[in-house]
């Protein structure tokens, strides 16, 4: 079995300037739905950043109203290209805006998540909330940490306080979404699916996101319809790299490398894809696989010498899958568990654990 990538990170807060999932399709809303503050969901998917988007404007080009846009599309860059860099410079830019500020306090929360700096990024997000209890991107990221950390109290909490203010399908997509983390994925995908036939008023990108929930599920419960669960969102967000890795997977799993490479074709290159990519270019032979075999080599050395959290998991999944170490993929399989508990980590520890046993 080969692992996916993991992780639906968060993106911005109020006064939207990132669009998530595509376009917007016209949609009668209730009341409820249309009073609701804006969200952005984990998986944004549109770039604002039209101009040369590794240059962002100097600080005399900006002013404190675009602050924080040019903070959501630094970060929504770096979600695409895989660089960090952009949150250098997202950071950089929060520093203009006053301590005080709750959005802001929110964005710098989210930069820290994606720092791996779990635990400061929760006592930001606790003081905001604290604030400001109904604070919508303060909840849904705050949701998004504590499944991260594997802590479902505090997800539940986060999601039923979603649902409070207006986000009931939402709402819905994370309670299944536990469902599912704690033990019983067959009965969060059901339910799951009824509440799609039948959803509660919503706008599209709820839908998106609660339909790549389901497909996330039906990966978790080897549903043979896992494919055309995730077509769906795609179709909704040609930019969903997370959603298009975890189908990519979905069919390396079942040795079909060119549906896999046709899914990562023109995608950007990160450790995460990269390594999708060189597990279908050996599945389908191609002499392609020793170039990008050696890249990452080099890139996960450099890695490895600056002791970073950040890619443990790739990093093992490149040992376990990529280089055959099994004990090296072990200890960084552990040490990525420690730091962050989703399915994807949980399925890594267990496969190098599994691999150890076998080669003793």
């Amino acid at each position: 079995m080969i692992d996916g990538w993991q992780h639906r990170t968060m993106a911005s807060a109020l006064s939207l300037a990132i669009v998530v999932f595509g376009v917007v399709a016209p949609i009668s809303l209730s009341a409820e739905v249309q009073s609701a503050p804006p969200i952005t969901l984990p998986q944004a998917t549109t770039v604002i950043w039209q101009n040369d988007s590794s240059h962002p404007p100097s600080g005399s080009e900006v002013n404190e109203t675009d602050t924080l846009d040019l903070v959501r599309s630094l970060i929504e860059l770096s979600r695409q290209s895989g660089d960090l860099r952009a949150l250098g410079k997202a950071e950089v830019l929060l520093q203009k805006v006053p301590a005080s500020d709750l959005d802001a306090a929110v964005l710098s929360a989210i930069i820290d998540q994606r720092k791996h700096l779990f635990d400061k990024a929760a006592a930001t997000l606790s003081r905001v909330l604290a604030a400001q209890p109904n604070h919508p991107q303060a909840n849904f990221t705050a949701y998004s940490l504590a499944v991260v950390q594997g802590d479902y109290q505090q997800a539940g909490e986060a999601c039923l306080r979603l649902g409070s203010i207006g986000y009931k399908l939402i709402e819905q997509s994370c309670r299944h979404n536990l469902m599912g983390l704690k033990g019983q994925p067959q009965k969060a995908f059901d339910g799951l699916q009824r509440v799609l036939n039948n959803p509660p008023p919503h706008i599209h990108q709820e839908r998106a996101w609660t339909q790549a929930t389901l497909a996330e599920l039906a990966a978790a419960i080897e549903h043979p319809d896992t494919p055309a669960l995730y077509h769906p969102t795609l179709a909704l967000a040609p930019e969903d790299h997370y959603s298009a890795a975890s189908l990519a997977d979905w069919y390396l799993q079942h040795d079909k490398a060119q549906s896999a490479l046709a899914i990562l074709n023109g995608r950007p290159a990160s450790d995460r894809l990269d390594i999708l990519r060189l597990i279908a270019l050996r599945q389908a032979g191609s002499p392609e696989a020793e170039s990008l075999h050696s890249r990452l080599r080099e890139q996960f050395s450099a890695a490895g010498q600056r002791d970073s959290a950040i890619h443990l998991h790739e990093h093992a999944r490149f040992l376990l899958d990529l280089e055959q170490q099994p004990e090296a993929a072990l200890e960084l399989a552990k040490k990525n568990y420690e730091i962050q508990k989703e399915r994807a980590d949980k399925r890594l520890l267990e496969r190098a654990r599994r691999a150890v046993e076998a080669s003793q």
